[in-house]
């Protein structure tokens, strides 16, 4: 990762890195991330996977979201757009929500 600028992302200040992986793997993105100035909490992340995820998606583009619930910076909104010359260009749209926090009232752990 390299810092390489600064952009607002809802209003709140960022910075921005590049995101180049050592190695080339379908796990790893290739592309940018935004995390806030003030806690370097990650708000958004996109670019294409760092090697071919399989013959039939190619590299995707994918863009997620983020968003802060109770404290925790959760995926708020993934996106991940493929073309190839068989089946053209595909998008997949993924929406998280109605996240459920619940605190255990004897100690100072989170439970899920």
């Amino acid at each position: 990762m390299r810092l390489v600028g600064e952009a607002v992302i809802n209003k709140q200040p960022c910075y921005v890195l590049e995101l180049a992986p050592k190695r080339k793997t379908k796990y790893l993105l290739v592309g940018r991330a935004w995390v806030l100035k003030k806690d370097c909490s990650l708000v958004r992340i996109e670019g294409k996977t760092a090697a071919s995820v399989s013959f039939w998606t190619g590299r995707p583009f994918i863009l997620r979201e983020y968003e802060n619930v109770q404290g925790f910076w959760l995926a708020k909104q993934t996106r991940a757009t493929s073309s190839n010359w068989l089946i053209g260009r595909s998008e997949l749209t993924i929406d998280h929500d109605d996240y459920n926090i619940v605190r255990d009232p004897t100690s100072n752990a989170m439970s899920h």
